[in-house]
């Protein structure tokens, strides 16, 4: 088995297995919530979206109903954006979107270079499990477009 095999079998273990957090006060704190499903496999995520805090931190939650590769892409997700600030959100999703496509990017923001996301990004190899990996990045990227089409300030 290979390092790489490894090291994601590990992180993936690490991430999908942690216990499913009790997100039951989400809908309090939370303006918006959008909800993305995989009718093929039945992973299903919600993405909780609120305004800013105290500390000038955009609120998000995400509750994960599924296979472990989702559940654990969901959580490195939550990390990967509480590193990053509000405004560079859409591009660090557009950025991992891509490179879990195979699209090389010179300048990545620094989270979207974590040794957990790279580690992700080895499902390119399966086409089939990619997608429950993406399925987060997916759900949060639809949820930002949606809520401002919606004309929510989540400021």
């Amino acid at each position: 088995m290979l390092k790489t095999d490894r090291f994601f079998e590990q992180l993936i273990s690490q991430y999908g297995r942690l216990p499913q957090m009790d997100k039951g006060n989400s809908n309090i704190l939370a303006d918006y919530k959008h909800v993305r499903e995989n009718p093929l496999c039945g992973d299903q995520v919600a993405v909780f979206l609120g305004g800013k805090d105290d500390q000038q931190r955009r609120y998000l939650s995400v509750d994960v109903q599924g296979c472990i590769i989702c559940r654990a892409s969901g959580k490195i997700m939550e990390e990967c954006m509480a590193q990053t600030h509000d405004d560079e959100w859409p591009v660090c999703l557009s950025v991992t979107i891509e490179s879990f496509n195979g699209v090389a990017h010179r300048e990545q923001p620094e989270v979207c270079g974590s040794d957990s996301l790279k580690a992700l990004f080895w499902l390119r190899r399966y086409p089939v499990r990619k997608k429950c990996a993406l399925l987060p990045w997916l759900a949060l990227e639809e949820a930002l477009l949606l809520s401002t089409k919606e004309g929510l300030a989540l400021e």
